[in-house]
């Protein structure tokens, strides 16, 4: 081949190569999705080939250039990073891409995502609640790049005003929030915030998302509405209305309610739905006085008492020519009666007992006349066929006063035969009186080791009897539905042995001095009742017999208090305790010597609830406190719980000083004249 030519062809493509594009490409893509706070890392290649490359990120129409370079031969490849904070981005975010240009030529890569978005979810154990519970809560947050998410979850209820914020640790989180014991029922909205911080305590991810929870109803009180007074022959009409914690309605829940009159005896009892009126016929001669209602709903007792008033009427009927008056009220009838037969008229005096009756014979010659019959509040007039000579208004059958006033010979019959009881019964005593003292003496030698009781009897011995008689009692309480006992305010003493367990396994002396504790409050005439680690000493007048029962309980538990502390101070076993004393009212009835109770409001709970927060010691709560402030010295405390308590710290028994001091100024009279001149 000619020289010249193939030296013209290697010429040709020298310039051809000297002016030809250089090749950029991808060696490694970016990844299908970033986070805020990710870095952003490529590598592209070249041919080898000079030139100047650009690398640009573009979201959208915004652009932010990342890399521009003057590549040389020596270049043949370079990485490119860059921090997609949120100050470095100004905005871009969204679907997203590179794009390398170099010499005119372009190349994009794939599409990618760019987002601060945290996806939320939460999950609570139910979707309803009852107010005073936890709502425990797990929750999860994913990124769109993937990645785990730690940072913090903010979980509100905004109309309770409820806040609460956890951290989230590898795309999870939980916790719980804790409801009000006053919270309206209700469907509420739950707002969730999911974020993460950078150093500079920015948010740079987030997400939120909303879901509900519904509050449900709970029955805090039961009201009769009644009226105080019902005049006998009307409707007794009454509700029973159930409120929940807010003091809202439940109406439509079962109920049941009791009423007993005057003398203790039920009259009426039913199954009904609160909030729905209820009817009783109060019949006119029905006790007078004061009747008791009772009604339960939702383990909630309410009693009302309603006042019968007397009522006085009487009911006229004629049949066969006699006159019959009856009383139909509900105290006896003593009122002058207006009798007339035609334009004759007799007023009569009329004593019925109540529901007794009296008949009066009519006469006239034979004919039919108007009788009229008027006791000032009701009247009867009827045509009525009569006969006789003359007309007349007969005495009554059955007017016995006047029968009496008229026969004295009955009088001294019935005074006689009087006396003559008085004898006969005054003799027959004298002679079981003497076979008494005979019997007496012959039983001298009763085994007095056999007729001890324990001291859960009481032993009554009656002169003559051969055989002890025990009447059997109980130191134990239980807690029952109890609708027909007394409301009565009751001191309660709550012990809790906070480590119960640890003595059960020990077989240590502990047991016994618990068991002296328990002797201090059945000792001092106190009922006891077990639940779980609390034994709840009850002091009521029922038993009692007296209406010092807060004091007495809080005298008891300074007792066992310092029998528990001694314990503690000489041996190894300690007992861990809190006392916590309350009071409150109870329906309380004794059965078989045994006292079923049933507690009214939050008395025993709260004394359960303090007893909880003392450490070995007595607290008290504050309408206790406020009771006995007269004769205990007490510490405020730091409210907890909801609860304001006093720590015991002092019992100033002023009514024994008191005697102390009398007794002292009787044995010392100097003392008490110069007392006589002292001026305060």
């Amino acid at each position: 081949m000619n020289k010249r030519l193939v030296m013209l062809i290697f010429l040709s493509f020298a310039i051809i190569s000297a002016f030809a594009d250089a090749k950029v490409f991808y060696i490694e893509q970016p990844a299908s999705a970033y986070s805020i706070g990710d870095t952003l890392s490529v590598k592209i290649g070249t041919d080898g080939a000079e030139s100047w490359v650009s690398v640009d990120l573009i979201c959208g129409n915004k652009t932010k250039m990342l890399y521009y370079h003057h590549l040389t031969k020596t270049d043949v490849s370079a990485e490119i990073t860059a921090p997609l904070t949120k100050e470095f981005l100004g905005g871009l975010s969204g679907s997203c891409y590179l794009s390398i240009i170099s010499d005119a030529e372009e190349k994009k890569s794939i599409t990618f995502d760019i987002s601060g978005e945290i996806i939320p979810n939460i999950n609570f154990g139910s979707e309803n609640f009852m107010p005073g519970e936890n709502a425990a809560f797990t929750g999860s947050a994913k990124k769109t790049n993937g990645k785990e998410t730690n940072g913090f979850a903010e979980i509100k209820i905004p109309i309770a005003e409820l806040n609460i914020i956890v951290p989230v640790v590898k795309d999870q989180f939980s916790g719980n929030l804790s409801l009000s014991d006053s919270i309206a029922s209700g469907e509420y909205s739950v707002d969730l915030f999911v974020y993460e911080k950078n150093e500079k305590d920015e948010i740079t991810n987030f997400g939120s998302s909303n879901s509900t929870i519904t509050i449900l109803q709970k029955p805090t009180m039961l009201i009769i509405d009644a009226p105080k007074k019902i005049t006998p022959g009307q409707n007794f009409e009454f509700k029973i209305i159930l409120s929940d914690q807010t003091g809202n309605t439940m109406d439509g829940k079962t109920m049941a309610f009791k009423l007993r009159d005057a003398n203790g005896n039920e009259i009426y009892s039913g199954i009904g739905k609160t909030g729905e009126a209820n009817n009783v016929e109060i019949k006119k001669d029905a006790v007078y006085g004061n009747w008791n209602l009772s009604a339960i709903s939702e383990e909630i007792i309410e009693m009302q008492s309603v006042y019968i008033e007397q009522y006085s009427e009487a009911i006229f009927t004629i049949a066969n020519g006699t006159l019959r008056i009856q009383n139909i009220g509900n105290v006896p009838y003593n009122k002058p009666v207006e009798v007339k037969i035609g334009d004759y008229k007799e007023i009569k005096e009329v004593n019925l007992s109540i529901g007794g009756s009296v008949d009066f014979k009519l006469s006239a010659p034979d004919g039919t006349y108007t009788v009229g019959v008027n006791d000032g509040i009701s009247s009867m007039e009827n045509s009525v066929a009569l006969t006789g000579k003359s007309i007349s208004i007969g005495s009554s059958k059955f007017d016995t006063l006047d029968f009496l006033k008229s026969n004295k010979l009955l009088w001294i019959f019935v005074i006689s035969v009087f006396l003559l009881f008085l004898l006969i019964s005054s003799r027959k005593m004298i002679k079981e009186k003497i076979a008494d003292i005979k019997g007496s003496r012959r039983t001298n030698s009763i085994d007095i080791n056999n007729a001890m009781p324990s001291k859960s009897n009481v032993m009554k011995v009656i002169p003559g009897e051969r055989k002890s008689i025990i009447e059997s009692t109980s130191p134990y309480a239980t807690h029952a539905m109890v609708i027909d006992g007394e409301r009565q305010t009751a001191g309660l003493i709550a012990l809790k042995i906070k480590n119960s367990q640890e003595i059960n396994a020990s077989g240590s002396n502990a047991k016994e001095t618990i068991n002296k504790a328990i002797n201090l409050i059945t000792d001092n005439k106190g009922k006891v009742y077990r639940v779980g680690d609390f034994i709840i000493g009850i002091f009521a007048p029922t038993i009692t017999r007296t209406f010092e029962n807060s004091f007495n309980a809080i005298k008891i538990s300074k007792e066992i208090s310092q029998l528990l502390n001694n314990h503690n101070n000489r041996y190894v076993q300690k007992i861990k305790f809190g006392i916590g004393i309350s009071e409150g009212d109870i329906i309380a009835k004794k059965e078989n010597g045994k006292l079923n109770f049933t507690p009214l409001g939050s008395a025993l709970s709260n004394a359960k609830t303090i007893a909880e927060m003392a450490e070995n010691s007595v607290l008290l709560s504050e309408g206790m406190q406020r009771k006995a402030m007269s004769k205990v010295k007490t510490i405020p405390n730091a409210e907890r719980f909801g609860v304001k308590t006093y720590a015991l710290n002092e019992i100033v028994d002023r009514e024994n000083n008191a005697k102390f001091i009398s007794k002292f100024l009787d044995r010392n009279p100097e003392y008490k004249k110069m007392n006589d001149y002292r001026k305060w």
